[in-house]
Parts: structure tokens; sequence; C-alpha cells
């Protein structure tokens, strides 16, 4: 295989795995095909030696579990929707095609910062086309150490914009004068991962993460409380996502800026994640 070839792929169990799955199941409730599915996908994976993400199509999906066409795509929703899985939908075209099949992922959301993303690897994994083994295989890299060479796209996309709201979010903190120790210590998956499952799982449009950046980046109450990626996409009382939260009120109401001492370098952050966000847009077009 050719060095992209190579991936680490994390692996998983089943105790850590279904106990994640009844600790989200308290809040969701999971139907009975909702259930079956989730762990139907988990078998799929530990059957190809915990591989992850996998792919499957439709008629794979619909033969072993079992379940209806439309209970498929109903209990998918949902479990996209409570993060236990994402989803890349797979293109039209004979279905028997590997490529062309959908592309499935077990997430672990509280087990974030132990993962190794599969498409990321270290620079001596590309040159030689080997795993490191060692206690360094699955240390968690922290976000502003990473070498962004050696990312394959579209991940080299998310973590430019992970990063920028990361040096944005430290910007704000600095500003406000408040300690920047929890933020230094940010990893690279569970600052990379949101952004990824905004855009793949959750279909957030490059207008509108524009929107929620400069929203942030401008009020100061929102500047002072969120303060990582993650919380984007985590739900309030109300369980609406504080990323929708804060793109309707970016749309219905003026930002709380308290003083205009913004500094120059939230400024240059802006044009960053603009050019970034912009560089997606025409891809995707």
């Amino acid at each position: 295989m050719g060095e992209q070839g190579k991936k680490y792929r994390p692996g998983l169990n089943y105790i850590e795995q279904i106990n994640w799955f009844w600790r989200v199941n308290i809040e969701y409730d999971f139907t009975g095909n909702e259930s079956k599915l989730y762990f139907y996908l988990l078998h799929i994976s530990n059957s190809l030696g915990w591989k992850n993400p996998f792919r499957q199509s439709f008629r794979q999906i619909q033969l072993g579990s079992g379940i209806s066409k439309n209970s498929i795509k109903s209990s998918l929703k949902r479990l996209i929707e409570s993060d236990l899985i994402s989803v890349v939908n797979g293109k039209n075209g004979n279905p028997r095609n590997h490529e062309n099949k959908t592309i499935y992922k077990l997430l672990r959301e509280s087990n974030f910062d132990h993962q190794v993303n599969p498409q990321v690897c270290t620079q001596s994994e590309s040159q030689s086309g080997t795993i490191t083994k060692g206690k360094d295989k699955d240390k968690p890299k922290l976000l502003s150490e990473v070498d962004k060479t050696t990312l394959v796209s579209p991940l080299i996309d998310y973590f430019e914009i992970a990063f920028s709201f990361w040096e944005m979010f430290k910007e704000n903190l600095v500003e406000l004068k408040i300690s920047t120790a929890e933020i230094d210590k940010a990893k690279f998956d569970t600052w990379v991962n949101p952004i990824q499952l905004l855009i793949e799982s959750d279909k957030k449009t490059v207008d509108e993460i524009r929107e929620v950046y400069t929203f942030i980046k401008e009020d100061d109450f929102w500047g002072e409380n969120i303060r990582s990626t993650t919380k984007l996409r985590k739900r309030n009382r109300d369980k609406e996502k504080y990323f929708d939260k804060l793109l309707y009120q970016s749309r219905n109401g003026k930002a709380r800026k308290s003083n205009n001492a913004r500094s120059k370098k939230g400024a240059e952050t802006a044009k960053t994640v603009e050019s970034i966000l912009t560089r997606i847009e025409q891809t995707q077009s």
C-alpha cells in the first residue's frame, strides 16, 4: 500500500462502547430499532477487526439487521443526533462498488482524548509506512503541536478551522484576563472531531460556520463562555445545540460587546479562518 494506505485505526472494545451507549440512552431513550441498528454497526466493526470507520451499503445493513428501510433511515438520524455515530453518505452508482458505499464511524465522545484520528500520521509513519510502537502511539497530540503537513485532505481543513477557533478563544480569554491554562492543553481529537462532525454529520454550511465564528469573536458574553469547539455541539438546557443558538443570535441580535479592544491578532485570525472556509466552499462547489 502507498503512504496514505497505512492508516492507524483506533481500537474499540465492546465493554466501553456498550457502556457509552447506555449512558447516552439515559437522555435519548432509544427505540428497539435504534438500539438494534447501533449494535449491528458495532458488530460489523468488530467483525472487521474493529475497523473504524468502515463502509457498508444500505442493502447490507437492511439484510444484516433485519430492519426496514424507513426504520433504518429514522434510526440513523437519531444515532447521528446523539453523537453515537457519524455517517458520510455514499456515492450514486453500483452499490457493490466499495468506493460507493456509505462510511460509518462509531464515536466515543467520552474518550476523545485517547483516540487517534484515523487520518492522522506522524512524519516517521508516513515515510516508513509503519505504525509507531510503544507508549507514544496512544499519546494524545496537543493541537498546538500538530504538524499540519502530516495531515491528509479533508482533515487538514478541519484542523485549520479548529486551530483558528482555538486561537480566537485563547485571545478572548487573554483579553478578559482569564487563565488559558486549560485551553493550552487542547488535544487534537477533542478539537478537530467536533468541526468534522459539524460539517459531515450536522451538515453545517461554510457560511454558517463563518457566521458563528464572527459572532463569538465579537460578543463578550459568548467570548467568555464558549472555550472549545466541543461546546459548539453540546446541548443547553433546552436541548438545543450551542452552535444553533449562536447562529440564531447572530442573525437576530447584536453582539454584546462591552469594549472595542479586540486585538489585532483576533482580526488576523478572522482573516485566516475566512480564507480556510472560502477554500472549502470552493472545493464543495
